[in-house]
């Protein structure tokens, strides 16, 4: 099975998904992560270009440690990431690269514009993308089933899943580790937190509500998906 995560930013599938795809990979299946925005305002000191560049290594490390392929970033700067038909376009042809059964991204009422823009670009181009006319560089694919995941520690946000991450939480905290531009500079200030002290919780606080050490939350897209047995992982 072939699953997609769409995130906003460089480090979002650390903090958000990390554990869940890690046990997908464990699992047999293939985890594939595309990016929108470069992370070029996640520095306090470096010019825009030079912490972009440190961010994509960042990423491409992260995935290494996962054991996902990394399609690569869509060049949007941070914080001008919008829904129209641009965004849509590029998702469309990014599904249809990644050729997903199951698609992952941000819930639409998430703390970051950039990650609400995001979701409701995936979730449009999870529909255009299986149709013929809409037009990029690849054929038609249609993927049966998208997730929204968790908000940012989980604010206003309800869950219909929760994934077990307990064999897979220390995998997440090495690829979250590997964003050593944001876990050891910029975000510490930036949440008023560790980022490692802060996932630590989050995710205690979600394995908390269904009995287990850590885990994940999701939420299912309810709208014009195939509602098959294609689900989250056990």
């Amino acid at each position: 099975m072939n699953i997609l995560w769409v995130g906003a930013h460089p480090d979002d599938m650390e903090f958000f998904v990390a554990g869940t795809l890690g046990k997908y990979i464990r699992q047999g299946h293939k985890v594939s992560i595309c990016v929108a925005a470069r992370g070029d305002k996640g520095s306090h000191t470096l010019s825009p270009n030079e912490i972009a560049k440190i961010r994509e290594e960042e990423t491409v490390e992260g995935a290494k440690l996962l054991g996902a392929e990394f399609l690569g970033i869509l060049g949007y700067p941070d914080c001008e990431v919008y829904f129209d038909r641009d965004l849509v376009g590029k998702m469309v042809d990014v599904i249809r690269k990644a050729k997903p059964n199951v698609i992952i991204t941000h819930y639409d009422k998430d703390y970051m514009p950039d990650h609400n823009a995001v979701s409701q670009a995936t979730v449009a181009a999870a529909f255009h993308a299986g149709l013929t006319n809409f037009e990029t560089q690849r054929p038609p694919h249609k993927p049966a089933k998208v997730y929204y995941s968790d908000t940012l520690y989980g604010l206003d946000f309800d869950p219909d899943f929760w994934v077990d991450i307990t064999d897979t939480f220390e995998l997440k905290m090495r690829a979250l580790r590997a964003h050593k531009s944001q876990v050891e500079d910029f975000m510490p200030g930036h949440f008023l937190a560790s980022p490692e002290e802060a996932a630590q919780i989050w995710s205690r606080f979600r394995g908390l509500q269904v009995g287990v050490k850590y885990a994940e939350a999701f939420k299912l897209v309810k709208r014009h998906m195939r509602l098959t047995s294609i689900n989250l992982p056990e």
